[in-house]
């Protein structure tokens, strides 16, 4: 099936546009309304689980939860703990936030069992009350290389260095036992609840949380260099769920996944380059390398999410100018919708951060489509003026809806006749669906300005004067099978010339004619033609007899399909000969 047959038309695709207009604004509205800060007459606690591995999904869900209480004039942030540990760069943005935080954070490890080891005794010590569950423990906290080995070396004793001190740090701020919490780092010591509470670690242990809230409320406690009395009774308790970017901050940063999608996007990338107009391999390339980069943390998170959100807004952009089914604007729909995650970092409850991420998909859909709205209909509209007689050609092979080139500009249209890429045509109207109507232009008619014609008649003078290098080298070379086929090869070469003489219908084309087959014809056969009478070599003859057995055959093939080129094997042939020359001392 043409897949240019399923294509929308113009009108179409103006109704679908502002369909989707119509519906990302009413989900909008909706998602405003659903959206409005509730009647707290009451300040509510706020409760987030930290139950993961520490990484910037983590650093990023607490500093949302703290921006939400403080908007909502919590009475308290509840931090449930139960971490195995994770990034240092990570846990010391989060004892940051906490410390900056202004609302009272009570960090509570539960429930039983759970523990708040590496990163998460520096979390649990440093918010404002330090809460453990019975049967938890708190500790083990020295810093380890990234796969969990032992850091060596010079590096070992900075970190650990500044790992201590960190710590201590930490501690003595909240009035805590600080020679017991720096033996956390430097021994990788553990205490379970009771010792901890004995050590004067943490402030209170409590047999469940269902208990958590009796025992803190009319506690006093350090808060902003004042004494504060915590009034949590009959509060409501509201959990904070992770946010579809948390969850994506938390994947991405694993170091597996990491590596993986720096890997991946490096290899797409060069994939691209390698083979440039595949287009899918860049895109998505791009966008794992940056995702591996944020989960690496070599590029800050909000950076490398407006990098993205660019890219994205980029890539829709270009769709329009760049010929194709769609790729680049697909592209960059997922590139723009992953950015925008970043943008709704507003304190939002959980119930409402699937209505944000909703807003959020409509809306970049209706740009993606507002941008073919654009470009198909507004742009084209003012373009096609004018165009009515225009030569141009076919974009791609196609036997009734296809694109073609005017101008250099790309135009939907339909043909009267079967086209293939490269075949000129000539616009015969312009429908009602504003879309092209085209024929097969006359190859007869004039194409090319003076100065290109001047261009080819230069182009093809150089190539005869090579066929004629070509067939003096000839002459030198006593060898019957050889004079014949370097005669045979140089007729099929002035009949190629004559062709893109009488119809010089690409140039470039014209010109890798000449620096690639004539050229690499006439440098092999001068030098064979220089060496072989003085220097006998049966692979060197040997060699030379399949380069002209292949430069004949490609040449036949030119005289057939003159556009439709395959240069690999001829290449690779003359260098396989020219390195025997060279290694022979000919060149």
């Amino acid at each position: 099936m043409n897949l240019f047959r399923v294509l929308p038309s113009i009108k179409s695709l103006r109704m679908l546009v502002g369909a989707c207009l119509l519906l990302s604004l009413f989900v909008g509205i909706g998602g405003l309304a659903h959206g409005k800060k509730p009647n707290d007459s009451a300040a509510p606690v706020y409760l987030v689980n930290i139950d993961a591995v520490i990484n910037p999904g983590t650093a990023a869900l607490l500093e949302h939860a703290i921006e939400t209480a403080e908007a909502y004039s919590a009475a308290a942030l509840i931090l449930r703990i139960n971490t195995p540990g994770g990034l240092l760069s990570s846990t010391r943005d989060m004892v940051r936030a906490i410390s900056e935080s202004k609302v009272p954070v009570i960090g509570y490890v539960g429930p039983a069992g759970a523990s708040a080891t590496s990163a998460g005794a520096f979390i649990l010590l440093s918010t404002h009350l330090a809460v453990m569950n019975s049967g938890t423990n708190v500790g083990a906290a020295s810093p380890v290389a990234g796969d969990g080995g032992e850091i060596q070396g010079t590096m070992a004793k900075k970190i650990m260095s500044d790992t201590r001190a960190f710590m201590r740090g930490i501690a003595k701020h909240r009035n805590r036992n600080a020679d017991i919490a720096e033996r956390f780092v430097s021994e990788a010591e553990s205490l379970s609840a009771d010792e901890a509470l004995e050590a004067n670690v943490v402030d209170l242990v409590v047999p469940g949380f269902s208990d958590l809230i009796k025992a803190v409320d009319g506690r006093e406690i350090q808060f902003q260099g004042q004494l504060l009395k915590l009034a949590l009774s009959d509060k409501e308790i509201r959990q904070i769920t992770p946010r579809f970017i948390d969850h994506i901050l938390g994947l991405v940063a694993h170091p597996q996944i990491a590596h993986m999608l720096i890997s991946v996007g490096l290899l797409a990338i060069f994939i691209e380059m390698l083979a440039p107009g595949l287009t899918l391999p860049g895109i998505l390339g791009t966008i794992a390398l940056v995702l591996g980069l944020v989960g690496m943390q070599a590029l800050p998170v909000n950076l490398g999410f407006l990098v993205l959100l660019l890219f994205g807004i980029a890539l829709m952009i270009a769709e329009y100018f760049v010929a194709g089914f769609g790729v680049l604007g697909i592209g960059g729909a997922i590139a723009f919708v992953l950015g925008s995650l970043n943008l709704f970092d507003g304190p939002i409850p959980a119930d409402q951060s699937n209505t944000i991420l909703s807003v959020s998909i409509a809306v970049s859909a209706a740009m993606l489509l507002a941008t073919l709205l654009i470009t198909g209909s507004f742009i084209f509209g003012s373009r096609q003026k004018g165009l009515k007689g225009k030569i141009g050609e076919a974009m791609v092979d196609f036997d009734s809806n296809g694109y073609v080139l005017i101008d250099q500009q790309r135009f939907s249209a339909d043909t009267l006749e079967p086209l293939r890429h490269g075949d000129r045509i000539e616009v015969v109207k312009i429908d009602r669906n504003d879309r092209l109507l085209v024929k097969k232009a006359q190859q007869n008619l004039p194409r090319t300005t003076d100065e290109s014609n001047n261009e080819v008649k230069q182009t093809v003078a150089e190539s005869r004067s090579m066929i004629r290098r070509i067939e003096q080298a000839g002459n030198r070379i006593h060898n019957h099978e050889f004079k014949n086929r370097i005669e045979r090869i140089c007729m099929i070469a002035d009949s190629i010339l004559s062709e893109i003489e009488a119809d010089p219908r690409d140039i470039r084309k014209a010109r890798k004619f000449l620096n690639v087959y004539l050229d690499g014809a006439m440098q092999v056969t001068e030098g064979y033609a220089k060496t072989h009478s003085h220097i006998q070599s049966g692979q060197l003859t040997q060699n030379f007899r399949n380069v002209l057995e292949t430069i004949e055959a490609t040449f036949l093939e030119q005289q057939q399909k003159l556009f439709e080129d395959d240069l690999f094997d001829l290449d690779v042939k003359i260098e396989v000969l020219n390195a025997q020359l060279k290694r022979e001392g000919i060149r």
